[in-house]
């Protein structure tokens, strides 16, 4: 590709992002719905900001039109009559003259932007925005995402969630013990009263918000009991802190920032990373499973998964 393409296609980003206002999508993004390689959060978002911006839409039918990229999706749909703006409709005349293939152009200027600098971009974009919140946090570094996390657990059985803080109820999950046939599950409170019991065949019992409440800042001890069909007994135990407001507050500003100032392809990314500055492992687990699911390749989203099933305890998680 010359340097001539390459300055084109710089100038026809630009000329988007000046007339596109603020509901505009990104280029790239709409190249890849255009070209169908967009799933889930992502293509919701692109088709969200098509709906509302003349600019999104005029440079989706002005790349099909130009055979700038091998359309998968129909063409956006207009109110009336396109508003074809014309400086991207004389941008989709020069690519075709220069021979570019646009979707080409925005595939490596994507291609460039790792997840680790998207994310360093969402954090400082949410410093400036909250400089006291966002002070100290920071996505984690290389030697944290590295670390082993926690010793063994004392017992013969490995409980996994809940654990550290957590700020909704969820489900409470623990390893499988081969030639078990029941679990017997015990929440107590700090002050070693029983709260709740119940048994559970699978190792997994979901949160029964109305027999287990649960009060902010309190710190909790589960545990489980099995017996094998050898006759043998397996215990585990764990705690967990249900968040007060010093953690619950900030946690909710900070991700509502982030939100607002990330790459939807690392939104899910961030809020994990987020999480795990607030002990908050559990939910930053659901976090950047999503992502993973959404962006299976992604080297930064796999490696801050398995940090956290470390962190937690669990198997480490499977690459699909």
């Amino acid at each position: 590709m010359t340097r001539d393409s390459d300055a084109l296609g710089t100038w026809l980003i630009r000329r988007l992002e000046d007339v596109g206002g603020e509901t505009a999508p990104d280029p790239d993004l709409v190249v890849a719905y255009a070209e169908g390689r967009l799933s889930g959060e992502e293509r919701d978002i692109v088709e969200a900001r098509l709906a509302e911006s003349d600019a999104g839409r005029a440079l989706l039918e002005a790349l099909m039109d130009a055979g700038a990229v091998e359309a998968r999706v129909p063409r956006a749909p207009a109110r009336g009559r396109l508003l074809k703006l014309a400086v991207l409709s004389a941008a989709a005349i020069l690519l075709v003259a220069v021979g570019i293939k646009a979707s080409g152009i925005l595939e490596r200027k994507a291609e460039v932007v790792p997840s680790g600098t998207l994310l360093a971009s969402a954090f400082d974009a949410a410093r400036t925005a909250d400089p006291d919140l966002f002070e100290s946090l920071r996505p984690l570094s290389s030697d944290e995402l590295a670390a082993a996390g926690p010793g063994p657990e004392r017992g013969g059985m490995k409980l996994w969630e809940p654990a550290f803080v957590v700020t909704a109820p969820g489900a409470f999950r623990w390893e499988a013990v081969e030639g078990a046939t029941t679990y017997l599950l015990k929440v107590s409170d700090e002050q070693g009263q029983e709260i709740y019991t119940a048994r559970s065949l699978e190792p997994v019992h979901g949160w029964p918000p109305d027999a287990l409440r649960v009060n902010a800042g309190q710190v909790y001890l589960w545990e489980v009991e099995t017996r094998t069909q050898e006759g043998n007994t397996v215990k585990g135990r764990k705690t967990f802190t249900v968040a007060g407001p010093e953690v619950y507050r900030p946690y909710r500003k900070g991700l509502e920032l982030l939100q607002a100032k990330a790459n939807p392809r690392i939104a899910k990314l961030a809020e994990a990373h987020l999480a795990i500055r607030y002990e908050l492992w559990v939910q930053a687990r659901l976090s950047a499973q999503a992502h993973v699911r959404n962006h299976p390749g992604d080297e930064a989203g796999r490696v801050l998964l398995e940090r956290i099933h470390r962190q937690l305890g669990m198997p480490k998680p499977e690459n699909r």
